[in-house]
């Protein structure tokens, strides 16, 4: 509806001031150009009554927990796809019919960039989910507030303490339904290449007795540098493990089985897509860090 909405204002705007200026005898440039600043102008409000649903809605709705409401997470869902349209994010989406609809799930995935979220709320807009994020997220205005309203939690990575008692109450909201999403990486990659796996975040889905949902998402790092051009994102349901398969593992192990399976499909399917493509500049790290360790 938000995306619908700025095309009608934005467009609407453009041609009714450029038809507008035509019939009261103004050169056709001219008609134009008030066209397109018509269109900016209509645009550029949209833009700022959005954050401001997101500061001051996300901060409203956050006061009252409840992160099953639809409502809220079709709110979320809306401004995620004007924001990925406008900035030019384009999906590729392979296996979500691997995700069951008739329990409780745990989605692990990478995290490439700062659309992520925004990313993933469009493509599983069939499957309502909180998000597990470090706790300096509840500081940031833009974000903090939404993301506490649809039940997401912040993690302090600094203290252990506080961090348990975070996955614990992670894990009891899950048990009570609520689906989640974690990056196991515990911050953006900001590239193509994965960062390791922490370990402990794993428990979350063996304790609440979770599928375990693989994601792989990639090319969502190129956003940064080619918005408002046009940035193909894939992102695939790589498997669904049992709760009974991950509760045979150690969490290392389940770690190291879910960091291989990413990175497998992602190798893949670079090899299978173009739009997948990893610039030189990317390829030219990989081979620092591999020479050096770090």
């Amino acid at each position: 509806m938000i995306l619908a909405l700025s095309f009608i204002l934005g467009f609407g705007s453009l041609i009714a001031l450029f038809i507008g200026k035509l019939l009261s005898g103004e050169l056709w440039w001219i008609a134009l150009l008030w066209g397109i600043g018509g269109f900016v102008v209509a645009f550029s409000i949209l833009c700022i009554v959005i954050i401001l649903i997101l500061i001051f809605g996300g901060k409203a709705l956050a006061k009252h927990y409840n992160p099953k409401s639809p409502f809220r997470h079709w709110l979320i869902r809306e401004i995620a796809r004007f924001c990925n349209f406008w900035l030019g994010v384009r999906y590729h989406v392979e296996g979500l019919e691997r995700i069951p609809k008739d329990r409780p799930f745990v989605i692990y995935t990478n995290h490439q960039g700062f659309l992520d979220m925004f990313i993933f709320f469009v493509v599983l807009k069939d499957y309502p989910h909180a998000s597990l994020y470090k706790d300096s997220h509840d500081r940031n205005p833009l974000i903090g507030g939404i993301a506490k309203a649809l039940g997401g939690m912040g993690l302090d990575r600094e203290n252990d303490f506080k961090a348990a008692e975070t996955i614990i109450k992670v894990i009891k909201e899950v048990k009570s339904g609520v689906n989640f999403m974690i990056y196991p990486e515990g911050t953006r990659s900001r590239g193509p290449n994965l960062l390791p796996f922490r370990a402990g975040s794993f428990k979350v889905a063996q304790k609440a007795q979770a599928n375990l949902i693989v994601l792989a998402l990639d090319g969502s790092y190129k956003v940064a540098r080619r918005m408002p051009l046009i940035t193909r994102v894939y992102v695939k349901v790589v498997d669904c493990l049992s709760p009974e398969f991950i509760n045979s593992m150690k969490t290392h192990e389940l770690s190291d089985l879910v960091h291989q399976k990413i990175e497998e499909d992602i190798a893949e399917a670079r090899k299978k897509y173009r739009f997948l493509k990893v610039p030189k500049r990317y390829l030219k790290q990989k081979q620092e860090i591999d020479e050096t360790g770090r």
